[in-house]
């Protein structure tokens, strides 16, 4: 399923909510239909801004953008390094993507043009999230966490790092708080948008993948094995 990370908890939760009303979904509601993305490049994430504007990033540092909720896909840019996730600021044109080798791109007109920003770090980077036009998080190998607070102008710092790999990072909407989801069932949350970090006990080993919060008390962590927390 081509998704974005941070939806996927309420795809899983909608689908057990059903299974558990007994409603059989009908014919339209469970179809997909495929599109020509235009590469033959492995894509390993998807986001869209609205019903028409999206981004999809994979290897060889391939980005395909669409403005017509994906008729057709067109090249925003190629080569490099692969990537793995990608974001759009809502409300806005600013987009971010980050890949292999701490790789952080910057585009300020969803995807038209990038520019290279200064990640300080060589870990996988495999998710980006911003708060906003300025605050954002990114996370990878190793337990890296990097932090910008001026929409990556200067070189992103060090939130945090350790020695088990993060895969997902979230900003609770309207809040300060952060989560970041990993290896071994690591959790790990930030009351101040990632200055100080604390490890929560999420009763699990397997590896997490995503993590999605609808507000500063209901929130779902999925992973390796069918894990829904």
């Amino acid at each position: 399923m081509l998704m974005h990370r941070s939806l996927r908890p309420f795809v899983f939760t909608l689908m057990m909510f059903v299974a558990i009303l007994g409603i059989a979904p009908t014919a339209d509601a469970a179809e997909f239909v495929s599109q020509t993305s235009g590469t033959t490049a492995a894509l390993r994430a998807v986001y869209f801004r609205d019903a028409n504007i999206g981004l999809a990033v994979g290897d060889g540092g391939v980005i395909r953008k669409t403005l017509d909720g994906g008729s057709t896909w067109v090249t925003s840019a190629t080569g490099g390094v692969r990537l793995n996730d990608v974001s759009i600021i809502s409300g806005t044109s600013i987009t971010y993507v980050v890949g292999e080798g701490g790789a952080i791109r910057k585009s300020s007109d969803l995807g038209t043009s990038w520019s290279v920003q200064t990640s300080g770090t060589t870990a996988a980077l495999r998710a980006v999230y911003f708060k906003d036009a300025s605050i954002g998080l990114a996370v990878g190998d190793s337990g890296v966490i990097r932090k910008t607070l001026n929409g990556g102008s200067t070189a992103w710092t060090t939130s945090a790092t350790g020695s088990v790999g993060l895969n997902d990072v979230f900003i609770v909407p309207g809040t300060s708080i952060s989560y970041a989801v990993g290896e071994a069932g690591v959790i790990g949350k930030s009351n101040d948008f990632g200055t100080v970090w604390s490890a929560q006990d999420s009763g699990t080993t397997a590896t997490l993948s995503g993590v999605y919060f609808v507000d500063e008390v209901l929130g779902w962590a999925v992973g390796a094995e069918g894990t829904i927390l």
